[in-house]
This record gives structure tokens, C-alpha cells and sequence, in this order.
């Protein structure tokens, strides 16, 4: 067999459910179909060209609509990701145009944090958690990968980011009021790289994006809890989810789609260490993560959620959050590799041990190159371990790579939107993740496939 298609197979298993629940997969197959999904959900015939729905479902619940935040991760993720051919660019060139309507519609409305849009590029006026300030900073960041422009549609976006940046506002997940670390990262990507696009063609704009860039950044280290050994999701909570365990997978999300800061990346102690903790949590706090234990957990949100899809209850695992933490293990495959060294310290230690529990260095830390076999053998487990989260999203998924936006915490069967777009784009960024990572292995010790 190719080395491309995965087989998970521990050494544990030997009950038949175990067994049953290995999955056979090609990642370049996987991620041509998820972007099939995507371009059914673009291609929808009640929505105007250019709109990114979040999900096809109607009712049960209702998720037809375009978020700004969902669709500029998602037209991100195609950007870095998805052929080159005259069909995406068309959806592309259409994505822009109905930015552009939405944009202004927003504007007209006094309130460029606007999140949500019918899927005419009317503003939806129901109640909701607003403003958003996430939205402006990831739509002007992904028109600018795409155009290579800070111009157009990206300026009322970007000024808006940097008045607004210090203020209170509603998270990712929609439910907190606050001060959020993954709104800030991404206000501090788009303001740094429209700030490189700017340098030597308007320098004042440029100084002015770059120096609100580096003081988001330097605000970051207060979302830094150094007793817990965590990156908490929310300061200055105004109203809202109360997260006392302080974990919440979006920490992990604001690196792994905004890219490297100079002080801040996936790899940085703080944000492995938060993974781990999310990890543990969740595989504690799932039934279906104990049932079937040779493979990595599904992970949810944040350990406190009770939102079930469509109502309220109890919070279950999320797809584009499993698929995430696949696409953290294989993306430090290959940061590590290209660094030639791994800094272990007391505070990623365990990270890094949960990935090779043989793992020799000291809990005061220490560091590997790639002169010692524990270097190679850190990075494979990291890559195995990468797997097994798609494995795990991959058995909830079913055969038919219908991806909702939950798995059930119990069963382990989808619920609540059915083929979430944002599932679709997270499963392309693992897949794509990992088999870019296995040729930054030694031969010496890549699995044979």
C-alpha cells in the first residue's frame, strides 16, 4: 500500500467495535471532495452569486445565511488551498462582488461588525450578538491574500480594525461579549500584512497598520495565564458563557489560520500547552472518546458549552475543532523540521510527551536535533498522532463525507447543520496539513506504506 493511505492501526486494538472503526483514506481524495462539498454549498441556486452559506440547512436549525467571519475563513482556506483553475476563480471574483454589497449594506447601517447577511445581501435585523469585529479583519485579510492588494475592499475594513480593535465584542462562537484572543489575532494579521502590502507605496498608512499590529500583539500576553498553563479565549467579560475551565479550541484556531506573529505561533509553549489541556478534557468529558480510545479524541468547542446543534442541553464534538488539532500536529511536523530543533520546556513538556510518552527529556526541559533519533521519532508520533484526529472525524463522518457541524458526545453520530461549510474547509487544511508533512520526515524512520 502507498504511503498516502493512512492506516491506523495501534497496537491496543483487538476488540471487533475498535476494529470496525479504522478507516482507509487518501488525503489528496479527501481533500478533492471536501472542496466538491464547498463548491455545492457556493453553488446553491436560492443564494446570490458569491455568498458563502454556512450550511444548506433550512430549519433544525437554520443556517442559511452568509457570516462574514465563516465565509473569509473559508475563502482563505481556498485561497491557500484550492486549484488554480477558471471555476474557483470565478467564485472568487463573485465572493468579492458580494463583499462588496454586504460591505456597503453594513455601512449603511452603521455597524460594520454586522456578522450575519440573508443570503441576497440583505442585513439580517433579527437580535443577535453584535458587533463582530472578527469579520472585518478576516474578509480584508482574505481579499488581500487574494488580490495583493490593501485597497478596494479591504480599506473600509481595515480602518475599521484599527479603530476598533480595543473595544468589547461578541466571539467567534457568538455567545461572549468581551475582549476575545482569537478576534485579536486576527485583527493583528490583517493589520501586519496589509501593512507589507503598503510599505513603499503609502508608508504613512503602512506605519499607522503596522504600529496598531505590534500593539495588539504586545496586549496578547494578557490573555497568557501562567498558573493554569493556558492561553484563556476572553478578558474583560461583559456578558455571556462563563468558561471557568478557561480552555476553548479557538486559541488553537487563531494561529493555525492567521499564520506566525514575531512572539506568537502555533508552536509557542503557551498554545501547546492549551492544546493539550483541550485534549484532556475532552477526552474525559465525551463517552464516545472512551468507547473508542485508539483513536485521538473529538474535541468540542470549550468543556462548558451546551449548545447541541440546535437547541440547548449539552455541548458535543465539532468537526472543524478535531480537524483542527489534526492540522496543529501536522503543521509542527513541518515548523519543526525546517527549525532542526525541538524546545522542550516545563510548559509544552506535556504536549510533547502525550505524542511520545518514551519521551526522555528532563521536566526541567531540554532541546533535540536532528542528530538524535528522538527528534525523528517525536516528529513521526506527531504525525500519527495528526492522523488520528482525521481517523476520528473521518468515523463520525460516516462513509459518505457528509460533514455537519457536530458529532454526538454519546453516539457519536452528526447532528445539528448538515454539510458545514466551515467542516468542509478545516477537513482541506488537515488533510492537506498532513500529507504535506510526511515528506519533512526522515526516511529512516517514516512509516513504511
Amino acid at each position: 500500500m502507498k504511503w498516502w493511505r493512512w492506516l491506523l492501526v495501534v497496537s491496543l486494538i483487538s476488540s471487533s467495535w475498535a476494529q470496525a472503526a479504522t478507516v482507509f483514506y487518501d488525503p489528496r481524495q479527501e481533500a478533492q471532495l471536501a472542496l466538491q462539498r464547498i463548491q455545492d454549498n457556493l453553488r446553491d441556486p436560492q443564494i446570490t452569486p458569491g455568498a458563502v452559506i454556512a450550511s444548506p440547512s433550512r430549519q433544525g436549525p437554520d443556517y442559511f445565511y452568509h457570516w462574514v467571519r465563516d465565509a473569509g475563513l473559508t475563502m482563505g482556506t481556498l485561497i491557500d488551498n484550492a486549484p488554480r483553475t477558471p471555476q474557483w476563480g470565478s467564485f472568487f471574483r463573485r465572493w468579492v462582488s458580494f463583499e462588496n454589497l454586504v460591505q456597503q449594506k453594513a455601512i449603511e447601517n452603521n455597524q460594520l461588525g454586522e456578522p450575519k447577511f440573508h443570503v441576497n445581501g440583505e442585513v439580517f435585523r433579527g437580535p443577535w450578538g453584535r458587533p463582530q469585529n472578527d469579520g472585518p479583519a478576516i474578509r480584508a485579510r482574505s481579499y488581500m491574500l487574494l488580490t495583493g492588494s490593501a485597497d478596494g475592499l479591504a480599506i473600509a475594513d481595515l480602518e475599521y480594525t484599527r479603530e476598533k480593535w480595543r473595544e468589547a465584542d461578541f466571539d467567534l462562537w457568538e455567545e461572549v461579549k468581551g475582549q476575545h484572543f482569537f478576534t485579536r489575532y486576527a485583527q493583528m494579521s490583517s493589520l501586519r500584512l496589509a501593512a507589507q502590502l503598503l510599505m513603499g507605496r503609502d508608508v504613512v498608512r503602512a506605519r499607522a497598520y503596522m504600529s496598531e499590529a505590534t500593539a495588539i500583539e504586545n496586549s496578547l500576553h494578557r490573555f497568557v495565564d501562567s498558573n493554569r498553563g493556558l492561553v484563556v479565549p476572553t478578558i474583560g467579560h461583559v456578558q455571556g458563557v462563563q468558561k471557568p475551565s478557561g480552555l476553548d479550541v479557538s486559541v488553537i484556531l487563531a494561529p493555525l489560520y492567521f499564520g506566525a506573529s514575531p512572539r506568537w505561533s502555533f508552536s509557542q509553549s503557551y498554545i501547546l500547552s492549551t492544546a493539550q489541556k483541550i485534549e484532556d478534557a475532552f477526552r474525559r468529558l465525551y463517552p464516545v472518546n472512551q468507547r473508542f480510545a485508539h483513536m485521538a479524541p473529538g474535541i468540542g468547542r470549550y468543556p462548558e458549552d451546551v449548545y447541541d446543534g440546535n437547541g440547548f442541553g449539552q455541548g458535543h464534538a465539532w468537526f472543524l475543532a478535531t480537524f483542527a488539532m489534526a492540522e496543529l500536529h501536522c503543521h509542527l511536523v513541518q515548523e519543526l523540521a525546517q527549525r532542526s530543533f525541538v524546545k522542550i520546556d516545563p510548559i509544552n513538556r506535556e504536549f510533547y510527551r502525550a505524542a511520545l510518552p518514551t519521551l526522555s527529556v528532563p521536566p526541567q526541559g531540554g532541546t533535540l536535533n536532528p542528530q538524535q533519533d528522538e527528534f525523528w521519532e517525536l516528529l513521526r508520533s506527531l504525525q500519527d498522532k495528526g492522523q488520528s484526529y482525521i481517523q476520528r472525524s473521518l468515523f463520525h463522518g460516516g462513509a459518505d463525507r457528509h460533514f455537519a457541524e457536530q458529532f454526538d458526545r454519546d453516539s457519536g453520530y452528526r447532528r445539528g447543520a448538515r454539510d458545514l461549510t466551515w467542516s468542509y474547509a478545516a477537513a482541506v487544511r488537515a488533510y492537506n496539513a498532513c500529507h504535506s508533512a510526511h515528506r519533512f520526515l526522515s526516511p529512516r524512520q517514516s512509516l513504511k506504506r
